[in-house]
């Protein structure tokens, strides 16, 4: 699925996606709603994929640090950082951190003012030098694996 959406062939990811709903067996994991999240944000839709990142508590499958990351990219991407801003402060209370993406984001498109924050505070405390983690989010894994 993941090859799919990187292809730009949204039709068929879509398609492979929905497949796995509606299967009775098998149902779509937190990295099968995360790739299609993703998916969905760099195509542009990211009200569609907000509602997906929705659903997916709604069918018991909880949301992780990438799948909040991704959903936080695609809303700053597309320049709405308050909502991306209410989604951090959600993912931090659920124990989640930023990765090294989402803070240059947050950091290039915040007003200096506003990153004195309680919230950027903390996330902007650093990585531990020993092992590259900010809360419990490894640097270098997202850095090199792209998405998460």
């Amino acid at each position: 699925m993941d090859g799919l959406w990187k292809a730009g062939r949204e039709k068929e990811a879509r398609e492979m996606f929905s497949r796995l709903s509606r299967d009775k067996f098998l149902q779509p994991d937190t990295r099968a709603y995360t790739i299609t999240v993703d998916g969905l944000c760099r195509q542009g839709f990211v009200d569609e994929a907000y509602d997906l990142f929705r659903k997916m508590e709604g069918d018991s499958c909880l949301p992780d640090s990438c799948s909040y990351n991704v959903i936080i990219h695609g809303f700053l991407r597309h320049k709405d950082p308050l909502e991306a801003i209410g989604l951090i402060h959600e993912m931090v209370s659920k124990g989640f951190s930023a990765d090294a993406t989402t803070m240059s984001l947050l950091i290039e498109l915040l007003p200096k003012n506003q990153l004195d924050h309680p919230i950027f505070q903390k996330l902007l405390n650093g990585p531990d030098m020993k092992t590259h983690k900010i809360g419990s989010t490894d640097l270098s894994a997202a850095a090199t694996q792209g998405t998460c």
